[in-house]
């Protein structure tokens, strides 16, 4: 029989027992002093990072959360045994407890926003007139010589787009995010994305602001793609740094 670790999803309140079904087939739980941490057994070396097994996480966490208000915890936590787990419970109890008590009737909106390929080469790439004569000039100087002069194409279409970027967020972003109980901004991930936010918002408010959303951004459709996504468990929300033993 091969050795296992206890491999941590979330963790709620009260003594919740998950269904036997999947995703949740292997799941049990660890209580201590009114917490609840969702586990499930992994043989020893044989947990990896990989997309499957992140998915994989997510499927868990998302399938606990519609059933239960739980603390996602962060892809990748094993602990030794269920001593340890009950230790990890006791030693971030006051913490757990706030973030179950804030999260509960809560749900994550996704808002990712990039400009159309179109627009974007129209207004920071050839077709805007500065970086145009930029270009221009390097073309001139010949090769050896057009290095700075690209460089200060990059640094103007970067500052451009940062420009941009940040217009965008005080008209949109600050008005989402005034009328969500919580906001964060996450990286930037690619040239084109003008935002990537996610919003914590009361599950009886979701109407209001899908509505709020449509208001700002339809009008824009022309000029930006939106992924708005969700409800999710929220995760950009319950980012704890569980203390361990091994930390006293």
């Amino acid at each position: 029989m091969n050795e296992s670790l206890l491999y941590l999803y979330a963790i709620g309140g009260g003594e919740f027992i998950p269904p036997p079904a999947e995703p949740l087939r292997e799941v049990f739980t660890v209580c201590y002093d009114g917490l609840t941490a969702f586990v499930a057994p992994v043989p020893v070396g044989e947990h990896e990072v990989s997309r499957e097994a992140m998915i994989s996480h997510q499927k868990v966490v998302g399938a606990l959360w519609s059933m239960t208000p739980v603390v996602p915890v962060s892809f990748g936590t094993v602990l030794r045994d269920r001593t340890e787990v009950e230790r990890l419970l006791e030693m971030n109890r006051e913490e757990l407890e706030a973030a179950l008590k804030r999260l509960i009737g809560r749900i994550e909106l996704g808002l990712k926003v990039f400009w159309k390929k179109e627009v974007f080469a129209a207004r920071f790439g050839e077709r805007d007139p500065a970086v145009a004569e930029l270009i221009r000039k390097a073309q001139e100087s010949g090769s050896e010589r057009s290095y700075p002069v690209m460089a200060k194409v990059g640094e103007l279409v970067e500052a451009k787009v940062q420009e941009a970027r940040s217009l965008f967020e005080r008209e949109v972003h600050r008005v989402l995010a005034g009328s969500a109980e919580d906001a964060v901004l996450n990286e930037i991930l690619t040239i084109r994305m003008v935002l990537n936010a996610a919003y914590l918002v009361s599950k009886e408010d979701e109407l209001l602001f899908d509505q709020q959303v449509n208001q700002l951004l339809e009008p824009r459709l022309g000029e930006f793609d939106v992924r708005y996504t969700g409800p999710w468990p929220p995760y950009n929300f319950a980012r704890l740094r569980l203390k361990l033993q091994s930390e006293r």
